[in-house]
Formats: C-alpha cells, structure tokens, sequence
C-alpha cells in the first residue's frame, strides 16, 4: 500500500558523523542557548540576536530566519494532553520523553526541527487561529513516545526550514534521513501486519498524513503524494467495512481520526485543480464519516469552508465529463451536463458559512474578534470565487471561452488577486492558494499577473510548493499556444513534464 514503490529507501542509512575526540581539556557545563536565529544555530554560529537581521546574517549576506513566538492563547482543556501555555522551549519542557526519542537524537538538526515545528510549521498549517491547535496539542504528545510518527513530523519540519534557509546542505541531508526512516516505518508495519484494529489505523493515517505534507512541501511527484492519499482513503474504507461508527461526544481516538480526515480531505480537494483523467480520492459520503466533523478540533483546517472545499472534486468530475463528451464528438454540452451543471452552480451561490463545533457566531466573534471574522469570511468568497471560474470554464471544454465568459472570468480572477492581496499576512491566507491557481490560469491582465507572481513570492508561509506554482503559472503566460483555463494549465504542465502539488 503507501510507500511501498518507494524502492530506492531499502539499505543501511548513511552513519553518523564520527563521535568527538576524548576532551584534552573541561569546563564547566553551560545550557546552550536557543534564542538566537535560526539561520546562525543551523550554521552553528554564534548569534549576537540583534533584529531583524543579526550581525553574522548581515555581515554574509543570508537571510536571517527567526522563530515565531507560540502566542500566549496557546491552550489545551484535553486532561491528558496537558501543555502549558509557554515558548517553544516551555512547551519541550512539558514533553519529558522527547529527549529520549531516536528521531529526536538522529542528527545534530534533529532538535533544531522540533522546535522550528514549534514555531514555525506547527503555527502556520491551521486556518485562523484555533483555540487549540491541534498540529501541537494532538500530534507531539503522541510523536514522544512513539518513534515512527515523530520523523515524520520532523520530516516535515525540516523540509519547510530547508526551502527558507536555501543551500543548507545538513537541514536537507537530515530531513531526508528523518524521510527515509518514516517511508521504512510504514513499509514494516504494513509487511509485518501491524494494521489491524482501530489504535493502529489511526496511528497510520497521521503518519500518512505528514507524509503527504512532506510531498507538498518538497514539490514531490503528483504521483507520490496520490499514493499516500489513497492509502489513507483505503485505511479510513477498512475503518467502514469494519463497522467503524462513532458515538457523540467522539472519544479521543475519534478526536484524532477527525483531525486526520479533516486534512486528508482539504489535500484532495486542494489539489483537484485541472480536469485529469484520473479519479480523485475524495471519500463517499458515509454518515459515521460525517460523525468526525462534530469533534471540538474539526474545523481548525477547513475553518466552516468545508463545504466549498467540497465542491471542488465536483466540479473538477464534471469538467472532466464535458471533455469525455468533446472526446465523443459532441459539439454541445449534454442535457445530463446541463443539469449537473445547474446544481453545482446552486450549490455554490447558496452556500453559507459553517459553524465551528463548539462555538456559535456570537462566541467565535468574542474568541477571535471581528477583524478575523471578516478574514474568514474574506477567504470563503475566495474559494467561492474559484469555483464560479472553474464551474464557467468546464463547460467549455478544451475550447476557449466566448468573449462574454471571458470577461466574466477576468473579472472575477482579478478580484480573488485583490482579496488575497488584502488576506496576503493573515491566518487565512492557506485557503486561496487553489483558488489563485485557478485564476492565474485564466488571468489575462498583465499587471495583474505581476502582482499574483509577486505575492506568491512574498507570501508568509515560504514554503516551496508556492514557488512552484508561479514557476507553473508563469510557463503557461510565457507559453505562444494561447492555453487558458484549469484545461490549458494541464495541456502546459505535461509539455514541461512538471506537476504540481499544493497545500
């Protein structure tokens, strides 16, 4: 199942760095400091911490990395998970078994990794700002005791701080290593049966989960990533067939399935961006599945968007089955099309906002303040925005648009610009990559491809699959066979034989 085609990770792994000399001199033991940047600790400089940019960083000409503090609403009310509301350092403190963990004493980086999570990766993934953030509250109390789990966590950490630091050889080399021992961990427990009850399958699809992660972040094959995800779309149907059924209110094992089905589920629908031939791997929908979204962590990824999201595989099969219909010489949309068509566009213009589980809009308002409601409802209208373009542009097939659709599309591509501009340094700003590709494919607006580049470059989460995508998108504007559309960005990524895959 996952990761079993990875062929190459079989053999012994690289050892480590030779052990240090016996000591001809001592001195007394000074705790190591860890507040200077990231850049300088990565490079084992010392670091005098001026900021924004230290004396080392400045003197070479690096970009010089710091780590975001753990806000002070950090919280957890789980009794068994009990983090105090502290730093990074603070939070290790409380996880007494960490230092003991084989992933955690790999490499020399391997620390450094845990706390850059911390900081930074564990901080950026979520949608909003959460109560609880469950990359922090769920997985690291469960990654200290267990092996396996906390290199993939550490994988994916590594993975962000690489493409941050660039040409920092040892973070690739480390991250790759932590990479290696978690597809090998998940290769054994397969081979060796280890799956069988719902402990293990959960246990799975977390890793699974942090593997797809690591895909995004790596610009990894399609192809990899979509074996991952449907490894997880097979463990949770094993779940099904089980009789798999929970019970209101969700255990903590519930708890953790839900945060794992919550973002296998953004993954699919996030990366449905052109109309392939291949199926994509959104689960059906199952009543004991639908149980999951009533856990106080649900929405901590979809953040209420969930049914937009949802969408997208949707309209992505209808576009697919306008081409299958072009493919059979039929110069106009079917009427079985059409009125797919009709519903899917219904349902879009009647969506509204969710409700977080828990919370009313009254207690969210006071939770969060206005101006994050705002965003998160700034952030639905992109979403929205790019499926009214992605539904418009189905209907067309490969043909391009008439000069009426494309009017219509520019104005609604340009507008997603504007408000993601607008959500350019918010929480939010995760849900409108998908919809910035699809507009990017239809933008015909010079400057206002510029300002889409641009802000892709700038964005605050650095992570390399963004950079990717404006490679994409640029290879298409720069492309003479006047390509448009979802349809024209497939047609352009098979000419370059580059993929893409998003987060």
């Amino acid at each position: 199942m996952a990761a079993s085609s990875v062929a190459s990770t079989g053999g012994p792994l690289p050892p480590l760095r030779p052990t240090a000399r016996y000591p001809t001199a001592f001195r007394l033991r000074h705790a190591r400091t860890k507040t200077g940047c990231l850049t300088c600790r990565t490079r084992k400089k010392k670091c005098n911490e001026a900021k924004p940019c230290c004396a080392d960083c400045l003197r070479g000409g690096l970009n010089c990395i710091w780590p975001r503090e753990v806000g002070s609403d950090f919280s957890l009310e789980t009794p068994s998970r009990e983090l105090t509301r502290d730093s990074p350092d603070g939070i290790l403190r409380q996880l007494s078994a960490v230092k003991s963990n084989a992933a955690y004493t790999l490499t020399t980086e391997s620390s450094l990794f845990l706390q850059h999570y911390l900081s930074e990766t564990a901080v950026l993934l979520p949608a909003g700002t959460p109560a609880q953030n469950p990359f922090i509250v769920y997985v690291l109390p469960l990654a200290q005791n267990d092996t396996l789990l906390m290199h993939s966590v550490l994988a994916v950490s590594g993975a962000h701080l690489a493409y941050k630091l660039q040409n920092a050889a040892s973070v690739e080399t480390a991250t790759s290593r932590h990479y290696l021992h978690t597809l090998r961990g998940v290769q054994e427990m397969i081979a060796s049966g280890q799956v069988d009850e719902r402990r293990s399958i959960q246990r799975l699809t977390l890793i699974l989960a942090f593997l797809c992660q690591y895909e995004v972040l790596t610009n990894a094959p399609t192809a990899t990533l979509s074996l991952h995800l449907r490894a997880i779309r097979q463990l949770f149907l094993c779940l099904l067939e089980r009789g798999y059924n929970p019970s209101i209110p969700l255990d903590e094992l519930d708890d953790f399935l839900s945060f794992v089905y919550e973002g296998y589920t953004f993954l699919v629908c996030c990366n449905s961006i052109t109309p392939t031939s291949e199926e994509n791997d959104l689960l059906p929908y199952e009543e004991s599945l639908q149980a999951l979204r009533q856990s106080s962590c649900f929405g901590s990824i979809f953040s209420g968007a969930h049914g937009l999201f949802e969408l997208i595989p949707h309209v992505q099969n209808l576009y697919l089955r306008r081409l299958t219909e072009e493919a059979l010489e039929m110069t106009s949309p079917s009427p079985e099309f059409q009125v797919l068509y009709d519903e899917l566009s219904r349902l879009i213009e009647s969506w509204s906002m969710e409700s977080l589980p828990g919370s009313t809009s009254t207690t969210l308002e006071d939770a969060h303040g206005t101006l994050d409601s705002n965003q998160r409802s700034m952030a639905a209208e992109v979403i929205r925005n790019g499926l009214r373009i992605y539904l418009s542009t189905s209907i067309c097939g490969s043909a391009p648009p008439t000069p009426e659709t494309l009017d219509f599309i520019e104005e609604i591509a340009k507008t997603i610009v504007d408000t993601a501009a607008v959500l350019e340094d918010s929480p939010y700003a995760s849900h409108t990559v998908w919809a910035l590709v699809i507009a990017g494919s239809c933008l015909m607006d010079e400057e206002y491809r510029g300002r889409l580049a641009e802000s892709l470059t700038r964005s605050r989460y650095k992570m390399r699959h963004l950079s990717a995508v404006r490679r994409v998108l640029e290879l298409m504007w720069a492309d003479d066979t006047e390509t448009y559309g979802p349809y024209g960005l497939q047609l352009i990524m098979q000419k370059h034989d580059v993929s893409l895959s998003i987060m």
